[in-house]
């Protein structure tokens, strides 16, 4: 709802209010009253509940194939009534192995300014391209497109089977009569179901107040009389209860809710009033995310790398109100759990996957990590998964590339990696080129690849290095994403924040070497790219030296990835001489509890988190 509208509204009401106080003060009986700034009334309506709400629209096609259904959509979306407990039944069209171009159309109406539409649907996703479902605007000019849940699946791509509210705001049509037109076209896709569409307008006389979960309701005091104190009751919102005149309440759960104003004059006349079911809270569909541990490396060959034994604590980011969480941890000492920040840790080598799925009363939602490499050797980079598809050169036009040969006076690159989670062996560098035609005078010059020690920010001392020609790089376009491989004599180990430098490119009339890059991205705190760059001196000639410098203008990541090792035993989960190291006396007898408080009669045999005890001094341990 728009915010200026909904404080004009606020304020216009609460003036009418107190100007009605001053005419006629002393005369006005003390009577209780509210609304909200949020209440509409239904210019147009239709919760399919019945077969008389189904023959209030006109049916357009041969086959007349959208009919009722009560049932749940299936693929974990169940019955709308679980957002709306007054439904009865939705609006369905059944799939079909025959084409189908079968219409529903609404009665007409006038739209004023103001007007929205809204809508809830469900659909599976994965067979909309054989068969969709478009909304069209129907006026004297035509019918005008206005939403297509092929294309809204194409730019919000999920696996998820949910019921989704949709609204439009209809000031294009104001003062036009109207109807509302859902297009079934296709065949062998899948069922759809909508429900509750309405074209609603403002109106603070309205019976109800209808919401989804969290949003927030501006209550409205009209009563009469001449008030001067106000006690708002409000059983499941939030606050509960406000003594101000025009309190702002939030609702965090669906269902429908009672609200009572209790209202007192300086005389101490009191009026009381209670609105039955005059809140009523949808549920908002959940949208599941998962927050990454900090300090993982991503990678070209899975999704992300990780040390065995190490302490990773992932994040439930999902949207909507969330009733129930389980999360799977295959591959750690914890495989399942239900908090919104579970801390785990890897036991064996392997490749697992992550699983997050939340529900609640409109039904449930699901992602996963693919492929997390625990404890083994992987290659490692600054590249999300989700850009893996997007990476492309950085064309400087005429001038090369950035990340490759160039005549900007910037011979050589450099990716910055943060420290490992644990101390780490690098025994190559994989560098994925998108072009690599050096001009035949460049062909025998050699590129070098370094891991450098960060001094200052910077590409410091050089811990190894390793050296091909520019002959021998590998185009990675033409060959399936193969990578160039730079070897080292001797693995390195690094513990801190490092390097990987790369250059120098040769810069002749036809050199064509450019590295992949990561999209451009918006957040320039994600930039991980650094580039050598010619001294000037105060009249802007080369100096002959060059200075490391990082890109503040864009945000990018090198398709640059070493090969990272986590070295064995050096994790900090605690082993069993460690247990009582935080404990005043080691010698002292110890106590092991669960976290649920149940003593446990020796050191327990499962790996995981429990409480030690030495008296009175209690400190929590992983336990291997």
């Amino acid at each position: 709802m728009n915010r200026h509208f909904t404080r004009s509204l606020l304020s216009a009401v609460s003036l009418m209010t107190m100007s009605s106080f001053v005419a006629d003060a002393a005369a006005a009986d003390l009577q209780a009253s509210f609304s909200a700034a949020q209440c509409e009334i239904n210019v147009l309506y239709n919760g399919f509940d019945s077969e008389e709400d189904l023959a209030t629209w006109t049916q357009e096609g041969t086959y007349k194939g959208w009919t009722l259904s009560s049932d749940p959509y299936g693929f974990n979306a169940p019955a709308f009534s679980e957002i709306n407990p007054s439904s009865k039944s939705s609006l369905i069209f059944r799939r079909t192995q025959s084409s189908r171009n079968e219409a529903i159309v609404s009665p007409k109406i006038r739209i004023q300014q103001g007007d929205h539409l809204s809508f809830w649907s469900v659909s599976y996703p994965i067979w909309l391209y054989n068969a969709r479902t478009v909304l069209y605007v129907v006026d004297e000019s035509g019918e005008h497109k206005l939403w297509d849940n092929f294309m809204w699946n194409q730019t919000h791509p999920t696996d998820d089977t949910l019921w989704l509210n949709f609204s439009y705001d209809l000031s294009d049509y104001d003062g036009k009569d109207v109807q509302l037109k859902f297009l079934y076209t296709g065949a062998d896709g899948d069922d759809v179901m909508i429900d509750d569409v309405k074209v609603s307008r403002l109106d603070p006389s309205a019976s109800a107040v209808t919401v989804s979960e969290g949003e927030q309701i501006d209550f409205i005091d009209s009563s009469e009389g001449n008030p001067s104190a106000w006690e708002w009751s409000f059983p499941g919102g939030t606050p509960s209860s406000s003594v101000l005149q025009n309190p702002t309440v939030t609702y965090a759960a669906s269902g429908q809710y009672d609200v009572t104003l209790k209202v007192k004059d300086a005389s101490g006349k009191t009026s009381e009033v209670t609105r039955k079911q005059f809140v009523i809270v949808q549920a908002q569909p959940l949208e599941a995310a998962i927050g990454l541990p900090e300090g993982v490396y991503f990678s070209p060959e899975a999704f992300m790398t990780v040390p065995l034994r190490h302490e990773l604590t992932f994040t439930d980011l999902s949207k909507g109100n969330i009733q129930e969480r389980t999360w799977l941890f295959p591959g750690t000492a914890t495989p399942t759990a239900s908090e919104a920040s579970p801390t785990v840790y890897y036991t064996e080598p392997g490749t697992y996957d992550v699983d997050l799925k939340v529900r609640n009363g409109a039904g449930e939602s699901t992602t996963y990590l693919y492929q997390v490499r625990a404890g083994l050797p992987t290659l490692a980079w600054n590249i999300p998964v989700e850009e893996n598809t997007a990476l492309a050169p950085v064309s400087l036009s005429w001038y090369g590339y950035y990340g490759g040969s160039n005549w900007l006076d910037m011979p050589a690159f450099a990716e910055h990696f943060t420290a490992p989670l644990e101390p780490a062996e690098i025994s190559e560098v994989n560098v994925y080129f998108a072009a690599a035609k050096p001009d035949p005078a460049s062909s025998s010059l050699p590129i070098t690849v370094s891991i450098c020690k960060s001094e200052n920010g910077l590409p410091g001392e050089v811990l190894a290095s390793a050296s091909l020609l520019c002959s021998e790089l590998i185009d990675a376009s033409q060959t399936v994403n193969d990578p160039t491989t730079f070897t080292f004599g001797t693995p390195v180990t690094v513990t801190e924040d490092f390097f990987v430098t790369i250059g120098d490119f040769p810069n002749n009339e036809t050199d064509n070497i450019a590295m992949y890059c990561s999209p451009r991205r918006e957040d320039l705190s994600k930039s991980t790219v650094y580039h050598k760059l010619a001294d000037l001196d105060a009249d802007y000639r080369p100096t002959g030296t060059f200075s490391w410098v990082k890109n503040t203008d864009e945000s990018l990541s090198f398709a640059i990835a070493p090969r990272v090792t986590f070295k064995e035993g050096t994790a900090s989960v605690a082993s069993p001489a460690e247990d009582t190291a935080s404990l005043i006396d080691p010698s002292l007898p110890v106590e092991y509890y669960d976290l649920s408080g149940r003593r446990y009669s020796g050191r327990p045999s499962a790996p995981g988190v429990y409480i030690l005890r030495q008296g009175a001094v209690s400190v929590k341990q992983i336990i291997r």
